[in-house]
């Protein structure tokens, strides 16, 4: 093997190992998104549970409109600063992968035009 054919080989495998973690941070991701959600959509029933309850105790004039919505703030809070993490967390990941992309692509081809440029001179 001559050292072109033995940089080639090494910039797949660097990127065929990037794919593999690029898969495992896509598995965690998933799996943390989805604990998430399940614990976001469970406080969010008991938000909404004790939401009614205040609802049925102001329809029989027991407690004020204001302690019924006041059961909502703090859902609403946390649903607030949760969009904003995903907000934050989406658009770093997003730059981050355009960033690794193309920096991959521009390895690739670097390594294409130095196979090319050895190629002509073994012509020569």
């Amino acid at each position: 093997m001559n050292e072109i054919e033995k940089s080639n080989d090494a910039v797949w495998k660097m990127i065929e190992k990037e794919k593999r973690k690029d898969k495992s941070i896509s598995r965690i991701s998933t799996v943390a998104w989805a604990i998430t959600l399940l614990v976001v959509c469970a406080f969010m029933v008991l938000t909404f549970m004790d939401f009614s309850h205040n609802m049925n105790l102001y329809k029989k004039g027991v407690t004020s409109y204001q302690s019924v919505i006041s059961t909502l703030v703090p859902f609403l809070i946390i649903l607030g600063v949760f969009s904003l993490i995903v907000a934050i967390v989406m658009t770093i990941g997003r730059f981050m992968r355009l960033r690794t992309a193309n920096l991959l692509e521009i390895q690739q081809r670097l390594t294409l035009l130095e196979q090319s440029l050895t190629k002509d001179e073994d012509l020569i």
